[in-house]
């Protein structure tokens, strides 16, 4: 099941089976998108998400700008800090997933903080916050 278009059914983008759970994927909120390698990966491998790049570093956003306007499933980025109060980020929840990708090790100790507060608020109810980093 890769893709559903009914009207009496929720849209999803693609499906996948974790531990014996089906999971649905309509929306990806990417946090720390840098120059966009990461985006350019997931969009596309996974072209049927909807996916939310940001980033904090102006200085970087017209080379994710660039990246994200490759792909007809991204949206334009958004300037997100997550250090900032969740509910003055951006973008519009609901997300299924929040992923924040070399972002944690690298941000101030209040970035951890602030993810996990903001992705509580975007998040839908089961959606996954996904940390990936150089952790010991």
């Amino acid at each position: 099941m890769s893709s559903c278009n009914h009207e009496n059914v929720v849209k999803y983008y693609t499906s996948f089976v974790v531990k014996e759970e089906l999971w649905l994927v309509l929306r990806l909120l990417e946090v720390g998108s840098g120059n966009g390698s990461s985006l350019n990966v997931l969009a596309y491998n996974f072209r049927e998400w909807k996916i939310q790049p940001s980033e904090v570093d102006t200085q970087v956003l017209p080379k994710l700008t660039e990246a994200a306007a490759r792909w007809s499933n991204v949206s334009e980025p958004a300037l997100l800090d997550v250090t900032a109060p969740a509910d003055s980020w951006p973008v519009d929840p609901p997300f299924d997933c929040v992923l924040a990708v070399n972002v944690v090790h690298s941000a101030p100790p209040l970035a951890m903080r602030g993810l996990c507060l903001g992705s509580a608020r975007l998040l839908r109810t089961g959606g996954k916050l996904c940390v990936y980093g150089p952790f010991l």
